[in-house]
């Protein structure tokens, strides 16, 4: 018996040990191509559950806003009256934006485009700026910067991204 016959783990000849070249590569081959399909994967996952987390929130202020209108008989001010940090922020780290609407909806507010009456939102606009950290009044100008925004819509009948609209 000489020493390449020698047994040796699992009762292998010591030549038959280890991997060969060609088997690192197609190894390392598989494995690029799992992690090429498993990062967009995780990554859409991600965003998901941001933009959950967003839809949470926002429906937490909403039903604090809510809350402090019945109270009260008047829309909050600001963030700050229903007891919330006046720099409350969403998961993308920006400030939530919160603006109480006048019966007259005299000022800028979201709005499906720029004919009158076309408002979002009578009560109040509650919205994430999303990740970009930007916005715009007007929803259709798409693509646009409100298109990531996390908004309230119908008087909070709807919580959706503004490329939903």
């Amino acid at each position: 018996m000489t020493a390449k016959d020698t047994p040796g783990i699992f009762g292998l000849p010591l030549k038959d040990h280890g991997f060969t070249l060609v088997e690192l590569i197609v190894v390392m081959a598989v494995l690029g191509v799992l992690a090429t399909m498993a990062v967009p994967a995780y990554d859409d996952l991600t965003k998901k559950a941001t933009i959950s987390s967003a839809k949470t929130e926002i429906r937490v202020i909403e039903k604090a806003i809510t809350a402090f209108s019945i109270d009260r008989n008047k829309l909050p001010d600001n963030l700050s009256d229903i007891g919330a940090e006046a720099n409350i922020r969403d998961p993308w780290k920006h400030l939530y934006q919160y603006y109480p609407i006048p019966s007259d909806h005299s000022g800028a507010y979201k709005s499906w485009d720029a004919a009158p009456n076309q408002f979002l939102n009578d009560d109040f606009d509650l919205y994430s700026l999303g990740s970009d950290g930007a916005t715009d009044n007007d929803l259709n100008n798409d693509p646009g910067p409100s298109m990531d925004d996390i908004i309230r819509v119908s008087n909070g009948a709807v919580v959706e991204l503004g490329s939903a609209y």
